[in-house]
């Protein structure tokens, strides 16, 4: 088990790319924050993950929301090695028609997202290196997290 012993924390875990990731994670022996705004889904994953799971409701454009989630992960678990800064906006609308207010939307959902990474330093057992993406692929913006774990 290449994660044994690590912690990870894993935002937009409640589903898509992060539910799967959480599975992953937890599969190579870590234990595993994830962090949703719905509470309906975040409890829904966090019960299918099992008991090696902290889910913490946290909408990540909310500085103080994502700071208390990486706080309360390092409480839990005593360390944070791993974030993985994936949450995103749900939806899709066609290049040139996505409004300003909606792309702003993404933008700092994308940007704010380091924070995390940003105050995981600070409880990293190891260190973390951590980061997020947004590119443009035809006619959607879509964005993808990263992360990476120093031994």
């Amino acid at each position: 088990m290449r994660l044994a012993n690590k912690t990870a924390l894993i935002t937009g875990g409640n589903s898509g790319i992060g539910l799967a990731t959480a599975r992953l994670v937890l599969a190579e022996g870590a234990r595993v924050a994830i962090v949703g705004r719905n509470k309906k889904t975040l409890d829904a994953a966090a019960e299918m993950l099992g008991s090696d799971v902290v889910a913490i409701q946290a909408d990540v454009t909310d500085v103080e929301a994502t700071e208390h989630a990486v706080a309360t992960t390092a409480e839990r678990f005593g360390k944070l090695d791993v974030v993985f800064a994936n949450a995103g906006i749900a939806g899709a609308s066609p290049l040139g028609e996505t409004s300003l207010a909606a792309f702003e939307q993404i933008i700092c959902t994308v940007d704010r997202q380091c924070v995390a990474a940003q105050q995981a330093i600070h409880f990293a057992a190891q260190g973390v290196l951590a980061g997020a993406q947004a590119q443009v692929r035809g006619t959607e913006v879509q964005t993808e997290g990263r992360a990476i774990t120093r031994n």
